[in-house]
């Protein structure tokens, strides 16, 4: 995907979530990737893509004036299906 793509999901992702009527100083975005496995190449790669794409929102003054906070979940490469041991 590219750069712009990204930042348009993150930005649509922060949009909804902050649209909640919380106050509250961030705006939690999560991510789930496989960070480790066998597909961890890619999710790692694109993990690298969206923690820029946040550090970049976050330094021109974040979405709707509040700071974006990454939430990671790594899949562990294993299908979403199958229950976690």
């Amino acid at each position: 995907m590219s750069k712009i793509s990204w930042l348009s999901i993150l930005v649509a992702c922060a949009f909804v979530a902050g649209c909640n009527k919380e106050g509250g100083g961030t705006i939690k975005v999560g991510e789930f990737a496989s960070l480790t496995g066998k597909e961890a190449t890619f999710g790692m790669s694109s993990h690298e893509g969206t923690q820029l794409a946040i550090e970049e929102l976050n330094k021109t003054g974040g979405v709707l004036g509040k700071q974006l906070e990454l939430l990671i979940e790594d899949d562990l490469s294993k299908p979403v299906n199958r229950p976690r041991s």
